[in-house]
């Protein structure tokens, strides 16, 4: 599994594509919309990530990094925030490796 994270519009799919030689098939794109949806389902997002884990082992994951800048005010939106912080750092300690794409430049984070 590979964990490519970033800011919105930051070029993580065209990274992806460009230097994995990855095609949409193996492409996860918007983790963090995924984690939304789970939570507005009532399920536990770290729980349903845990499940996904070993079909997700040959995928290449985009996550976008939601957890900079300003805190939200609602407290849902906080929990939701705090999920796909929760979520990506399992995710990270999972993948073989982690990219951290900023302006379409990639930056290896771990490779093992």
């Amino acid at each position: 599994m590979v964990l490519i994270i970033g800011g919105a519009y930051q070029g993580k799919r065209e990274w992806a594509i460009g230097e994995l030689a990855c095609d949409e098939a193996r492409l996860i794109g918007h983790v963090e919309r995924i984690i939304r949806e789970w939570i507005d389902g009532g399920k536990d997002p770290l729980a349903e990530v845990e499940k996904r884990v070993p079909e997700w082992e040959d995928k290449v994951l985009l996550l976008e990094d939601i957890c900079r800048g300003v805190v939200p005010m609602s407290a849902a939106d906080r929990a939701y925030r705090e999920a796909v912080g929760r979520c990506g750092a399992y995710l990270a300690k999972r993948s073989r490796k982690v990219v951290r794409v900023f302006c379409g430049i990639g930056t290896v984070i771990k490779d093992a």
